[in-house]
């Protein structure tokens, strides 16, 4: 929230509205008990004057309720614009009524501008107005009788009218109108004649009615129960029906003048996108009560569509849409809600089934959704428990989730595996996935290293966790091998180790490039696992271009001891040349290095040789913990099983 600024005076609108309840319950409580003890008291004659002056106060009260409703209206409304609870208190605020009155004026003047204006001069009247029509957005009463007074076949068309003034202002100045839109479908006490508005907005029509509609409603921000409806009556319901007409609605003065997807049902993504439950609203209603086709069906309706000629916009928009659905980016991941979690399962689901043949413009949301969801994708790689399982939103028999790990949902390694592809030929999307990966990777093998720690080292979560990562590595990097094709997947995983370890050194944390160096390996220990000598063309690409050994095993095994170290597993005190003074944590395996660099540049030893030297501590620290050091080990020299082997070729 930003600082409020000194001799601020504001109300904060979600406590205004119990208060108002109050004073309207109240009021009517001391109006009623006046009445009732009136009527009593007259039967012996007893003076009514203290009942009379309840009476007074109740009315008062009463009295108040259209202004503190007004300026409840007014704060809501501000507060979704602003980035505070609070909004500030003017000293005036127009009565309902003045409201109204300067929201008709307002609609009658571009009704006047629209049938009676032409050309640049037009154009410069709409967006001259356009900015008093901004401030509508801060008054829903006054937008509600904007739009009440605005000639229906001026709103209709409104975009379109806007687009062939020719003004060059035309996409700001319509988002200023949907944004006054929706504030108007948010007014608590709307004018006569908005509801037919309304009804409107939600009647089917024509391809060109419909476009122009939903074009108004993009920028809205309307209600969610109203932006489904809209969707569906406008676009949606009748794409389910009729999945192979003609969807476009709009002309190229349209298209030039905002930029918007000239395709009704895309356009309708885009109303949608935004709003999680209206997307999952849309999905669950689409096509009307009579409609057969589950959510499932719906999905690869929409991206068949999408993947023929000319229909590119509606994959973009259909994934904005699908992300704002699974709620990525709005939820934690590894905490997503029930709703969010089932819209999910059948997204990847459907996509998956497509592989890289999912239309081109959906794919950064898969990715994106993915990183989200890196509980359930890494849970479906896993080959140790249920193997042969099915996708399924209830934990398979058996199952036990890695410490750390909170899938909502379980994928089968097919599901999982072909979900990856969607996006596994684009090296930036891999990277931004990478990302998360690299993360999640460090926070679950911490939290397995916590759970062997309090066990006394007795358990093996944390060589399960391991295990589980080298499988998912293995199984992502052979996506993208299938997909780019392996000298090209081979060469995007080396720039991405030497990208990351180049910025790796004395400056290094937690949550650093180092997490991505570690996922980077441990992709290609998977990938060494299912295929067959690529290990070694793996370590002489990188050590063509850095001069040295990629010693990626050296590097995975002080990863891990870092993890367990920091997790507290029990060990004697390290050394005091091993630990970072600044963390109090072990130095890591580059931080050793770029020391041996500066160290042997004043002396007459190769830096390789100081490496050595400074790393025998360590080795020696190592060996003198037993239980610590097989945890490591066991960890760094993971292989994944035959049998993991082949189920993960399997899958391809």
């Amino acid at each position: 929230m930003a600082p409020l600024p000194a001799g601020f005076r504001g109300v904060n609108p979600d406590r205004l509205a119990p208060m108002i309840e109050s004073v309207e319950r109240d009021g009517r409580t001391l109006r009623g008990f006046a009445g009732e003890y009136r009527r009593l008291f007259a039967g012996y004659e007893v003076a009514t004057g203290a009942l009379t002056e309840l009476d007074r106060i109740g009315g008062w009260a009463e009295d108040q309720l259209p202004s503190l409703r007004r300026r409840h209206t007014l704060s809501l409304a501000a507060a979704r614009i602003g980035d505070t609870p609070f909004t500030a208190v003017t000293e005036k605020i127009l009565t309902l009524g003045e409201a109204r009155e300067h929201g008709r004026a307002l609609g009658l003047v571009h009704n006047q501008i629209f049938r009676e204006f032409s050309g640049d001069f037009q154009a410069e009247a709409i967006h001259r107005w356009s900015e008093k029509i901004a401030g509508l957005a801060k008054d829903p009463d006054a937008a509600a009788a904007f739009y009440t007074a605005l000639d229906p076949q001026i709103r209709d068309v409104l975009p379109a009218l806007i687009a062939d003034s020719g003004s060059r202002t035309a996409k700001g100045d319509l988002e200023r109108l949907g944004r006054a839109l929706g504030a108007a479908l948010r007014s608590g006490s709307r004018p006569p004649g908005f509801d037919r508005v309304k009804q409107d907005f939600l009647r089917p029509t024509n391809r060109v009615t419909a476009w122009n509609r939903l074009a108004l409603l993009r920028s809205a921000g309307a209600p969610t129960a109203f932006r489904s409806e809209a969707a569906r009556a406008l676009a949606l319901d009748g794409f389910a029906r009729a999945p192979r007409g003609d969807q476009r609605g709009a002309g190229r003065a349209q298209l030039r003048a905002f930029g918007y997807p000239g395709d009704t049902v895309a356009l309708a993504f885009d109303v949608l996108a935004g709003d999680g439950a209206a997307v999952r609203d849309a999905f669950a209603k689409m096509g009307g009560p009579s409609s057969r086709l589950g959510r499932i069906e719906k999905m690869k309706l929409v991206l068949d569509h999408a993947g023929r000629p000319g229909n590119e916009r509606l994959a973009e928009s259909f994934g904005r849409a699908a992300e704002s659905g699974a709620e990525a980016g709005t939820e934690r991941p590894g905490k997503h809600s029930r709703e969010a979690a089932a819209f999910t399962f059948d997204l990847i689901r459907v996509a998956s089934g497509f592989r890289e043949n999912l239309p081109a413009g959906a794919r950064p949301s898969m990715a994106r959704i993915g990183a989200s969801y890196v509980h359930e994708l890494v849970s479906g790689g896993r080959f140790d428990k249920a193997a042969l399982r099915e996708s399924g939103m209830t934990r398979p028999p058996h199952w036990e989730d890695a410490p750390g790990v909170t899938p909502a949902f379980f994928l089968s390694p097919k599901d999982t595996y072909g979900f990856l592809r969607t996006f596994a030929g684009d090296e930036r999307l891999t990277e931004e996935f990478d990302e998360s990966l690299g993360s999640f990777r460090q926070e679950a093998l911490m939290a397995a290293a916590r759970r062997d720690a309090q066990q006394g080292g007795l358990t093996k979560q944390f060589r399960g966790a391991n295990i589980m990562f080298g499988d998912f590595g293995g199984l992502q990097f052979l996506a993208e091998v299938e997909v780019r094709g392996q000298q090209d997947a081979t060469e995007a995983l080396v720039r991405n180790f030497l990208k990351n370890t180049a910025g790796l050194g004395l400056e290094i944390g937690f949550k650093h490039p180092a997490a991505q160096v570690a996922w980077t390996l441990t992709k290609a220990y998977g990938a060494s696992a299912v295929l067959d000598d690529w290990a070694g063309d793996f370590e002489k690409r990188v050590e063509k271009v850095t001069e040295a050994r990629v010693a990626w095993s050296v590097r995975m095994k002080y990863d891990l001891a870092q993890i367990l170290h920091q997790a507290g597993f029990p060990a004697t005190p390290p050394p005091a040349e091993l630990v970072d003074k600044r963390t109090g944590g072990l130095k890591s395996y580059d931080q050793f290095v770029a020391e041996a660099k500066v160290d042997a540049s004043t002396g007459t030893r190769s830096w390789d040789q100081v490496l050595l030297s400074k790393l025998a501590p360590y080795e020696e620290w190592l060996d003198a913990n037993e239980i610590f050091d097989e945890k490591v080990e066991s960890g760094s020299r993971l292989r994944t099983s035959d049998y993991a082997k082949n189920l993960i070729r399997k899958s391809s």
